[in-house]
């Protein structure tokens, strides 16, 4: 069972002297499997202004580390590979920033400069844009602009509408002029009273003439500010290509350097604020962290090889107190830890507590696959899981995680495909090897039903295995999730079953008497718990709220029973839901075109489709739903906070 259970760990204690702390600090960053523990409300004056300090440095190297990390990626670097080396220095910020100042500055003007031309380019690129529709008129630029009582708008509009804009203003005082005529627009010239200039701008835009806005300091005929225009452009780019050449150089003569600064910024800033979760005592630091059963002897050794003034205090798991609360590790490789996420989205397991990711990775794509059951369908989900696992594009990375999971739902899909006897929605093809859920509705709910019963106990089951490591045996004697309650609804499942199939021969008195018993017990959980904890005073409320609440809880518990048992039906329901919206599509199919041709084939195909996009998005959250309210909800409470270790040491290199 130890695959149900986070791995154990143990509380690590260490106090070392003022004089080793940079080497206890390197030790404790380069470990992937110590998390430090918050110690600073120890520090009292000396340590607080310690702390401020620590923190104020911090803010300081993240501010720099971010500056040299988005010029290393404007240059086109990266960051290249982290240096490891004992001999990393945690240096002033001060230091570092003064020291790379000039390389900074210089660095920054040119992308600056880069920037600059490539905005000027594409302000003339569009200018040249502007200009070309009117290249063939003959008039200065300056002889209409800028009038003192006149007023020009200069622009483009469908060809078509032309004449329909001058019969629309033929009495307004406006003189409009085509200039050309190109590929159904016309270039087009409008004159009017200055005086009247907005109301000019409101028709021409009502009139879809495009104005062309150019810059005050434009003059000469179009054509003669085109020429400029184009000399120029070749100025700018030959400017543009002296700045790339200067950056390359720059790249060739100071990369390797920037990169190293960044690697001892981001070094420096993690180390202090490893710092600054220390506990600053009168002459020496405290820190308190955890770290799994099985590497606290080479971290020990670790520790105590620096010094022997570096005093190391393992504290198990056994014997911590009962407000200590350890992280949890989750080791979960290959597929199964795919599930894992989906486990601490609903919360992160307790450490006492049962782990159901494998639970979640054997029942997920089993209730899936039942809902969703079609050859065809489930191999084209599978193939999807796998390009998505696969994939290595930014776009879908985010993703990529969810892709085993498709992939083992798909492979379920499949399975339960060759049960329902369904390929593509064909239910003709292959013969089912149990039966079509479509025509026999009762056997699909009766089987879906028993096997939420049976997820249901194992759920009960694995409370009371919760119950027993957390030494609460009240609840794990008499509680409605305890063994008690599964008593009981063993007991009514007999009951149920009895009534129901009378030749079965079940021993239903016995039912009945087990069923009252366990109901008594179930009743009084509350008292009896109590009692059994030596827990005093047994109602807490009085003896009368008691019996009141006592009856509502007994209430819930029932009808709890009754729908979670229930919720479970609607796994055949969705089994019969998918086979029935096959065959609607396979109809249309059939009323788009009889002869089975081409239509009927694209309607086939569509279908398919839909089914896999929204019908596998809705059991997809089906499933989801009957895994977190209808099994987890009976035994995972949850609770617990990940274990996360320190990195400074052990962050991911990034290639350049």
């Amino acid at each position: 069972m130890a695959f149900l259970r986070p791995e154990p760990m143990t509380q690590v204690t260490i106090e070392f002297p003022q004089s080793l702390l940079k080497q206890v600090t390197f030790a404790v960053a380069r470990s992937a499997d110590f998390q430090i523990e918050d110690m600073s409300s120890l520090n009292k004056r000396q340590g607080a202004e310690f702390a401020a300090e620590a923190l104020s440095q911090s803010a300081g190297f993240s501010s720099l580390e971010s500056e040299i990390r988005q010029l290393l990626d404007q240059i086109g670097l990266g960051t290249g590979v982290s240096n490891e080396a004992e001999d990393i220095q945690v240096t002033q910020v001060e230091q570092i920033a003064e020291n790379t100042a000039g390389l900074r500055a210089e660095i920054s003007q040119v992308l600056n400069a880069i920037q600059e031309t490539e905005k000027h380019l594409v302000d003339l690129k569009q200018l040249q844009g502007l200009l070309t529709p009117f290249q063939g008129l003959d008039i200065a630029f300056e002889s209409i602009r800028n009038r003192r009582y006149l007023f020009s708008v200069l622009g483009t509009m469908p060809a078509d509408r032309l004449e329909r804009f001058r019969e629309s203003v033929a009495r307004s005082p406006f003189v409009i002029l085509e200039l050309d005529k190109k590929a159904q627009r016309s270039s087009v010239l409008m004159l009017g009273p200055r005086s009247q200039s907005e109301y000019m701008l409101r028709v021409a835009r009502s009139a879809y003439l495009d104005s062309v806005e150019l810059p005050d300091d434009l003059k000469g005929t179009p054509a003669e500010i085109l020429v400029s225009i184009r000399s120029e452009t070749e100025d700018q780019q030959k400017k543009l290509t002296t700045l790339h050449q200067r950056l390359d150089d720059i790249r060739q003569r100071h990369g390797a350097q920037l990169q190293q600064v960044y690697w001892q910024v981001r070094l420096s800033r993690m180390l202090v604020e490893v710092i600054t979760r220390y506990g600053k005592l009168k002459n020496d630091y405290l820190v308190v962290g955890w770290i799994p059963r099985s590497r606290q002897e080479a971290f020990g050794e670790r520790l105590r090889a620096i010094s022997p003034n570096v005093f190391v205090t393992f504290v198990p798991d056994t014997e911590l107190g009962a407000n200590e609360s350890p992280p949890v590790k989750l080791n979960h490789q290959g597929p199964i830890a795919s599930f894992q996420k989906l486990v601490t989205t609903y919360s992160v397991p307790g450490y006492n507590e049962i782990d159901p990711t494998v639970l979640m990775f054997i029942t997920f794509p089993l209730l899936f696959g039942a809902m969703f059951g079609d050859v065809g369908q489930g191999a084209l989900l599978a193939l999807a899981g796998v390009f998505l696992h696969l994939n290595r594009g930014k776009a879908l990375k985010r993703y990529q995680k969810m892709g085993a999971i498709i992939v083992l739902c798909g492979i379920s899909a499949v399975v339960f495909g060759f049960l329902y006897g369904s390929i593509f929605g064909f239910e003709e093809t292959i013969k089912p090897l149990w039966e079509r859920p479509i025509d026999n509705i009762t056997s699909i709910l009766l089987v879906t039903f028993a096997a939420g019963a049976v997820l249901l106990s194992l759920a009960n089951i694995l409370s009371l295995i919760n119950a027993a490591k957390q030494g609460r045996w009240g609840y794990f004697l008499f509680n409605g999730k305890g063994l008690a309650g599964l008593l009981l609804y063993w007991s009514f499942l007999g009951l149920i079953v009895g009534m129901a199939v009378p030749h079965l021969g079940l021993p239903t008195r016995l039912f009945t008497l087990t069923a009252l018993i366990t109901g008594t017990l179930v009743l009084f959980s509350g008292v009896l718990e109590r009692l059994l904890e030596r827990k005093r005073p047994l109602f807490e409320s009085g003896l009368l709220i008691y019996i009141i609440q006592a009856f509502f809880e007994f209430f819930e518990v029932m009808i709890g029973f009754i729908s979670n048992s229930l919720s479970y039906v609607r796994v055949g329901a969705f089994a019969v839901a998918h086979a029935g919206l096959s065959r609607v599509f396979m109809m249309l199919a059939e009323m788009v075109d009889p002869a089975a041709g081409a239509g009927y084939w694209i309607v086939i195909v569509i279908g398919n489709f839909f089914i896999l996009g929204f019908e596998g998005m809705i059991v997809s959250i089906q499933t989801l739903r009957l895994e977190y309210y209808e099994f987890f909800s009976k035994f995972f409470r949850g609770g617990g906070r990940m274990f996360r270790p320190m990195r400074a040491m052990n962050t991911p290199k990034q290639g350049a």
